[in-house]
């Protein structure tokens, strides 16, 4: 069974409207955690936190589960453009 059009519409809105959280928690976690710690920790640990916000937000009107796929896109597409224009420090390479 797929997702209809209107939890396509349910699951933009919340993203949308989440978005400053989103971006929020993603410069919170690079900010918090060593330089070098892996993504998938951080995206993990975003996953997390994030999952908290909904637990306690019962007006966003989607499932987290089901918003995850979405906002881990958005995630992936802040880490990106905060990599390409240098916000987000990478570790070292090993010499």
């Amino acid at each position: 069974m797929g997702i209809n059009i209107g939890q396509i519409l349910a699951v933009g809105h919340a993203v949308a409207g989440l978005f400053p959280v989103i971006d929020g928690v993603v410069k919170g976690i690079e900010d918090a955690l060593p330089t070098g710690t892996s993504g998938s920790v951080k995206l993990e640990a975003a996953r997390q936190t994030l999952s908290g916000v909904f637990s306690i937000a019962s007006e966003i009107g989607v499932t987290f589960e089901t918003a995850w796929p979405a906002i881990a896109s958005v995630i992936s597409a802040l880490v990106g453009a905060y990599n390409a224009i240098g916000l987000f420090k990478k570790a070292a390479a090993a010499a």
